[in-house]
């Protein structure tokens, strides 16, 4: 199923609907989590954390993961890693349940899950960065990492460019954050559920900068 997960395309991901396995995942999880190697059964716990998010572009898993207790592992997962890309694919999985409203509510009461999503914000690694970034502006947060006191009243700047040119883009992405602005843009290559927030970035933009190389 996790080898699944990473092969099948958004129409056919009906194909990863799976509630009686997922549970099992969720616990394979949390005894990795517990363990000094961050291994349990040969899974390491960033292998399980990055399937769990490529599982939960299913609709129906996003809930089935919620009701499993995997908002609960997740965050604890986060909150005792010390290795950034364990810490990366742990949010993103959480980035991918909070598109699911039940989930947002789960996530909004779990303890330090979102003092722990902002403090991600200011992470040097760019992949935990982004994906703290996501799974706050999913939760209703919409905003990103700075200047939030100099806000624009309204909506965002969404950026709109090609991937080859994304070094150049992330400064002008700084500097209009910088200057106070709030600002959308995908700095990874976007899949299932990660297509929708791109959808809604465009449609709550108060202005698409169309850039073109």
């Amino acid at each position: 199923l996790l080898s699944l997960a990473y092969v099948v395309d958004e129409d056919s991901n009906q194909l990863l609907a799976a509630e009686e396995i997922l549970g099992g995942l969720t616990s394979l999880l949390q005894k990795a989590c517990c363990s000094k190697k961050r291994k349990f059964h040969g899974f390491s716990a960033k292998e399980l954390a990055e399937g769990l998010a490529w599982l939960a572009v299913n609709d129906a898993n996003k809930k089935v993961l919620g009701e499993k207790g995997a908002v609960s592992v997740l965050v604890a997962l986060i909150e005792t890693s010390n290795d950034d890309s364990e810490k990366a694919s742990a949010t993103k999985a959480l980035w991918m349940l909070a598109f699911d409203e039940s989930n947002k509510k789960l996530i909004e009461k779990e303890n330090g899950a979102l003092a722990t999503l902002s403090n991600l914000q200011r992470s040097k690694d760019p992949n935990v960065q982004k994906a703290a970034e996501g799974a706050l502006w999913e939760l209703g947060n919409k905003t990103t990492t700075a200047n939030n006191d100099n806000e624009a009243s309204g909506n965002h700047v969404m950026i709109s460019y090609q991937w080859e040119n994304q070094k150049v883009l992330i400064k002008v992405k700084n500097k209009l954050q910088a200057f106070g602005y709030r600002v959308w843009m995908d700095v990874e290559q976007m899949g299932g559920s990660t297509i929708e927030a791109m959808a809604r970035a465009v449609e709550n933009a108060s202005v698409v900068l169309i850039c073109v190389s």
